[in-house]
């Protein structure tokens, strides 16, 4: 049960057993947040994370496939092959650009996940370059010496 995790995740396990008998979710909150000062703060903090979770659980994808590009990007020991079944979701073959000396923690802070993101918007997308036009100048000529 989501709800079960989350408390024992964020809050004592003393805590757990003492709202155990407790079904509503609100109620829970209630007894839990009691003996805290930001109360109010906790509650949207933690409802949003509840509410966000089951949301990924509950998600359905739509029956028309996505027919733009789709690119993945994978941290180290991905394999080539795993789309991580996104192509159940397109029309076109997925884009997996595998990043093989980092870890995904790595990857999601480094400069050049962010960087190859961006190029491919200038690369995807022209009408982005609208407001760089020195960024879309660069990419074309890499893009041009890339062909050669």
């Amino acid at each position: 049960n989501l709800d079960s995790l989350l408390i024992k995740h964020y809050f004592s396990a003393k805590t757990f057993q003492d709202i155990s008998s407790i079904l509503d979710w609100d109620e829970k909150m209630y007894k839990i947040l009691s003996s805290y000062a930001n109360k109010e703060k906790i509650q949207i903090g933690i409802s949003k994370l509840r509410s966000g979770i089951n949301a990924l659980f509950t998600y359905q994808a739509p029956a028309i496939q996505l027919d733009g590009k789709l690119h993945l990007f994978r941290a180290k020991n991905a394999q080539e092959n795993d789309d991580c079944n996104l192509n159940l979701y397109c029309k076109r073959s997925v884009n997996i650009n595998i990043y093989p000396d980092l870890k995904l923690r790595e990857l999601l802070d480094s400069y050049s996940l962010s960087s190859d993101i961006n190029n491919l918007i200038c690369y995807e997308h022209f009408d982005a370059a609208v407001t760089s036009p020195d960024q879309y100048s660069a990419m074309e000529n890499n893009l041009k010496t890339r062909q050669i």
